[in-house]
């Protein structure tokens, strides 16, 4: 005959001792990167109401940016340079081609012992200065106070 054992036995409880319902739920559902349900619905919906607002403003843009766009190179222009024969100090007569310290201090002098120059060629009565040197400064002279 077999022996009962204390497991086989009912077991009677205390009423200080409550039975704890177990919910089916609690067991299969695992915390999801550690948040709990009500946290997953809402950053779902917190991505959802920025990706439909970023649709929105996208769509709302005009289509210009898919037009082709031609840009037009400008040829570089030399910048050239102007002084005037009759203002200028010796340090701007030395930005001229051909011109060197010493020959823009001769222009400086020549013009306040003599006068101011009466043409843009009157500047060749500064020694030093010959056909091809005033040609080559032709273009980047002016006279304000010349007849011409």
């Amino acid at each position: 005959m077999p022996t009962k054992t204390a497991s086989d036995e009912p077991q009677i409880l205390d009423e200080t001792e409550s039975i704890q319902p177990i919910s089916i739920r609690d067991e299969v559902e695992e915390p999801s990167l550690g948040l709990r349900h009500s946290d997953r619905v809402f950053l779902v919906t917190v991505t959802l109401f920025c990706g439909l607002l970023a649709a929105i403003i996208f769509l709302s843009r005009p289509y210009s940016g898919f037009e082709t766009i031609e840009i037009r190179h400008l040829q570089p222009e030399g910048f050239t340079f102007q002084l005037d024969i009759n203002t200028a100090t010796w340090v701007e007569w030395m930005q001229l081609d051909g011109v060197g310290e010493t020959t823009a201090r001769k222009i400086i002098s020549d013009r306040e012992t003599n006068g101011p120059f009466s043409s843009l060629t009157d500047v060749q009565r500064v020694n030093g200065i010959g056909p091809a040197t005033i040609k080559k400064m032709l273009p980047n002279l002016a006279c304000a106070s010349c007849e011409e």
